[in-house]
């Protein structure tokens, strides 16, 4: 018998009904009906329907169980795959802010009357003077800058 062949479980009978089967049986002797099978095979039957029922729940059991494990452990890799990068970003990301703002401010330098750096560039808007600029460079970085610029053929 397959599983899909069991009856559902509204169509057994309820345990009411099977209790005074079994209190007359074990009072009374047994009586062949007229089949000529005696009562309580049909308290057997309703045995045998009950460990398979049992057993199907059980199997149904084992995989929820299997499903909640995996669904909890997927839970804790979702969380770290969450939380990690941003207790890296808290841990490493000033550093990097600041050796990316320090060579900002080394291009950048003292641009402008009132600006004091690349914050003052930042807050004041880019009015500054393109001199200044210059005037903040180093000559290996002057010289840097005229080799990249392209050649003018006469």
């Amino acid at each position: 018998m397959e599983i899909n062949d069991l009856p559902e479980p509204m169509d057994l009978p309820l345990a009411d009904s099977v209790a005074p089967i079994a209190k007359k049986s074990a009072h009374m002797p047994a009586v062949k009906s007229a089949s000529g099978a005696a009562p309580e095979s049909g308290l057997a039957e309703l045995m045998r329907e009950n460990i398979k029922w049992s057993r199907e729940i059980y199997s149904q059991n084992k995989k929820i169980k299997r499903r909640l494990t995996v669904m909890a452990v997927g839970s804790y890799v979702k969380l770290v795959l969450i939380i990690a990068p941003i207790i890296l970003a808290i841990l490493y990301l000033p550093s990097l802010l600041e050796k990316t703002l320090g060579s900002f401010n080394e291009i950048f330098g003292n641009a402008g009357t009132d600006a004091a750096g690349l914050g003052g560039i930042l807050s004041n808007g880019f009015n500054f003077n393109l001199n200044d600029i210059i005037s903040n460079l180093s000559p290996e970085q002057l010289e840097a800058a005229q080799k990249a610029l392209p050649q003018s053929q006469p």
